[in-house]
Protein backbone atom coordinates (compact mmCIF):
# COMPACT_ATOMS: atom_id res chain seq x y z
CA UNK A 1 0.00 0.00 0.00
CA UNK A 2 1.52 3.09 -1.19
CA UNK A 3 1.47 6.01 1.66
CA UNK A 4 2.95 8.89 0.15
CA UNK A 5 3.50 9.20 -3.74
CA UNK A 6 5.16 12.75 -3.94
CA UNK A 7 6.24 12.91 -7.56
CA UNK A 8 9.46 13.13 -8.86
CA UNK A 9 10.78 12.97 -5.39
CA UNK A 10 9.79 10.35 -2.67
CA UNK A 11 7.75 7.03 -2.66
CA UNK A 12 6.44 5.46 0.88
CA UNK A 13 5.08 2.08 0.60
CA UNK A 14 3.98 -0.69 3.58
CA UNK A 15 4.78 -4.12 1.76
CA UNK A 16 3.30 -7.45 3.64
CA UNK A 17 4.82 -10.46 1.73
CA UNK A 18 4.13 -14.14 2.52
CA UNK A 19 5.53 -17.06 1.96
CA UNK A 20 3.69 -20.50 1.34
CA UNK A 21 4.89 -22.05 4.52
CA UNK A 22 2.63 -19.34 6.43
CA UNK A 23 5.81 -16.93 6.86
CA UNK A 24 4.85 -13.13 6.73
CA UNK A 25 6.80 -10.29 6.62
CA UNK A 26 5.16 -6.66 7.14
CA UNK A 27 8.10 -3.61 6.04
CA UNK A 28 7.98 -0.10 5.22
CA UNK A 29 10.06 1.28 2.14
CA UNK A 30 10.91 4.78 1.93
CA UNK A 31 12.60 5.49 -1.76
CA UNK A 32 13.87 9.09 -2.63
CA UNK A 33 14.98 10.20 -5.88
CA UNK A 34 17.43 13.48 -6.22
CA UNK A 35 18.85 14.82 -9.29
CA UNK A 36 23.04 14.19 -9.08
CA UNK A 37 25.22 14.81 -11.94
CA UNK A 38 22.45 14.81 -14.99
CA UNK A 39 21.33 11.34 -13.50
CA UNK A 40 18.42 10.58 -10.71
CA UNK A 41 20.36 9.09 -7.24
CA UNK A 42 17.42 6.34 -5.76
CA UNK A 43 18.31 5.80 -1.90
CA UNK A 44 16.36 2.96 -1.05
CA UNK A 45 15.81 2.89 3.34
CA UNK A 46 13.69 -0.72 3.70
CA UNK A 47 12.49 -1.23 7.73
CA UNK A 48 10.66 -3.39 10.15
CA UNK A 49 12.77 -6.83 9.71
CA UNK A 50 12.43 -9.12 12.78
CA UNK A 51 16.02 -10.56 12.18
CA UNK A 52 19.48 -8.94 11.05
CA UNK A 53 19.67 -12.08 9.50
CA UNK A 54 16.61 -11.14 6.95
CA UNK A 55 17.43 -7.57 6.78
CA UNK A 56 20.92 -8.57 5.58
CA UNK A 57 19.11 -10.75 3.14
CA UNK A 58 17.03 -7.90 1.50
CA UNK A 59 20.30 -5.66 1.56
CA UNK A 60 22.75 -8.19 0.12
CA UNK A 61 20.38 -10.38 -2.35
CA UNK A 62 17.01 -9.06 -2.78
CA UNK A 63 17.46 -5.39 -3.48
CA UNK A 64 20.41 -5.94 -5.92
CA UNK A 65 18.54 -8.53 -7.58
CA UNK A 66 15.65 -6.29 -7.93
CA UNK A 67 17.40 -3.74 -9.11
CA UNK A 68 19.50 -5.54 -11.69
CA UNK A 69 16.02 -7.03 -13.10
CA UNK A 70 14.50 -3.36 -13.54
CA UNK A 71 17.78 -2.11 -15.03
CA UNK A 72 17.39 -4.94 -17.67
CA UNK A 73 13.81 -4.18 -17.83
CA UNK A 74 14.34 -0.55 -19.04
CA UNK A 75 17.59 -0.99 -21.20
CA UNK A 76 16.26 -4.04 -22.81
CA UNK A 77 19.36 -5.98 -21.51
CA UNK A 78 19.63 -9.39 -20.93
CA UNK A 79 19.88 -10.50 -17.53
CA UNK A 80 23.32 -12.43 -16.74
Amino acid sequence: MFEVVNRPHRLIMATTSSTPNGFTLNTRTKMTFQEHGGKTRMTIVQSNFPTPELRDYFRTTAWPGALEALHAYLTKEALP
